[in-house]
């Protein structure tokens, strides 16, 4: 079951998509306060973040790394109608617009998904990048 936390500054938003998350059978836990969102991200482990932007509180990288370092999949409520937030960098996804609450179980799903893939695309890299570092090193001794 997907752990999943939704951070909106209107609390109505919050409970609904909340509800709406948890009828498609995840766990879900909403904050209508950025700032508490993001400490909640850091503090807490969840699988995905669903975030209406502009996420007043905390920057844009503090988002990215938030994401990087604790393996959390971001999905982002606003359209690509908001591109230049910055966000879209990081290859965040939007949920296909217009949003949908009866969409957003599946596009959570997806979200979640490619957010695993990425991080074992990452740890392959980085073991096979080990493997020829300590390679040469043991060439270079030997």
């Amino acid at each position: 079951m997907a752990r999943i936390l939704v951070i909106d500054d209107d609390p109505m938003v919050c409970g609904a998509i909340t509800n709406r998350l948890l009828e498609g059978g995840s766990e879900a836990e909403w904050v209508a306060c950025s700032r508490l969102g993001a400490q909640m991200l850091v503090r807490d482990q969840f699988d995905l973040a669903v975030i209406h932007v502009p996420f007043e509180g905390a920057s844009e990288a503090a988002l990215a790394e938030i994401a990087a370092n604790k393996n959390t999949a971001v999905l982002l409520l606003n359209g690509p109608a908001d591109a230049g937030n910055g966000l879209e960098r990081f290859g965040f996804p939007y949920p296909e617009q217009p949003f949908s609450l009866d969409r957003l179980p599946s596009e959570a799903t997806e979200a979640i998904a490619r957010s695993r893939e990425n991080v074992a695309r990452v740890k392959a890299a980085a073991a096979a990048l080990q493997a020829g570092m300590e390679a040469a090193s043991k060439e270079m001794a030997g």
